[in-house]
């Protein structure tokens, strides 16, 4: 029995191996068998779940056009479409729309920190004992602006991380082993892009739990991760045209004379404090 399932397991390797539309490939062109996984369980049945986790903690009072599950829903959606068109007005227009939603989080993120420093000057001005333990329970059993649906968010979060963090892995593995500069900048791009995910799903989970500090770290988590995000996704459609190539390029050069520089100032000054000292 053993044997035949390390048969089974190798057979699979292997097919994953000869084709990379059965796993994660940093390099595909278009969405494979993995992108129609991901669709599926991180967005069709994942945002699903959230939205009626969204409309059953209203209490009836759910507002639709509010709620920023479905339009994300929609837009990862869009962008599956545009991957598989190719055509690159589509997949600007979808990077954008995702944009904007990460933006709100972001934003969110600000809030949850705002609203968590807050509530340490609350504590801080108590005027008497029995003030500041009424105060220190509410801060700690009030729900922050991310918290509503923490067990929701935090179960949907936590399957988005298992993407985002593997398609980091591949993705860094992929760029230390490219030697073609576009392709490597591009793969640059994803990993940032992919981080960014991660950070920001660790971000949701941090701020699901109803206290300053993770509130805080929730807040820091999800604007790091928008700006590596964005930061990776600009990088890609920089990398796109041969003026941003070029870009990139005198960027990246810039950096090496800088460091080069540095590298030499410290050497020679490196070089006197031995000569002062008498080393």
């Amino acid at each position: 029995m053993i044997n035949i399932l390390n048969i089974k397991i190798v057979h699979l390797h292997n097919l994953e191996k000869n084709n990379q539309n059965y796993g994660y490939n940093p390099n595909a062109e278009g969405p494979g068998f993995y992108e129609g996984i991901k669709y599926v369980v991180n967005d069709a049945i994942g945002q699903q779940v959230k939205l009626v986790g969204e409309v059953l903690d209203s209490n009836g009072n759910y507002q639709f056009g509010k709620s920023g599950t479905w339009k994300s829903f929609l837009v990862s959606g869009y962008k599956l479409v545009g991957q598989g068109t190719g055509n690159g007005y589509v997949q600007l227009s979808g990077d954008a729309f995702d944009g904007v939603l990460k933006g709100i989080d972001a934003t969110q993120g600000f809030q949850n920190v705002k609203t968590a420093i807050q509530g340490y000057q609350s504590i801080a001005g108590a005027q008497s004992q029995f003030g500041l333990l009424a105060k220190t329970k509410q801060l700690f059993t009030a729900t922050g602006p991310m918290t509503t649906l923490s067990k929701f968010n935090i179960a949907t979060a936590t399957v988005g991380i298992g993407f985002s963090a593997y398609e980091t892995g591949a993705n860094l593995h992929a760029w230390q082993n490219e030697t073609n500069f576009e392709m490597k900048t591009d793969l640059a791009g994803k990993t940032f892009s992919s981080f960014g995910e991660t950070l920001m799903g660790a971000g949701v989970i941090s701020a699901s739990i109803p206290t300053p500090a993770t509130e805080v770290v929730g807040g820091v988590l999800l604007v790091t991760g928008a700006v590596l995000w964005a930061a990776g996704t600009g990088l890609q459609w920089l990398n796109k045209s041969k003026t941003g190539r070029k870009i990139i390029k005198g960027t990246v050069e810039t950096f090496k004379k800088v460091g080069k520089k540095v590298s030499d100032l410290g050497s020679k000054i490196g070089d006197g404090l031995k000569s002062l000292f008498g080393f």
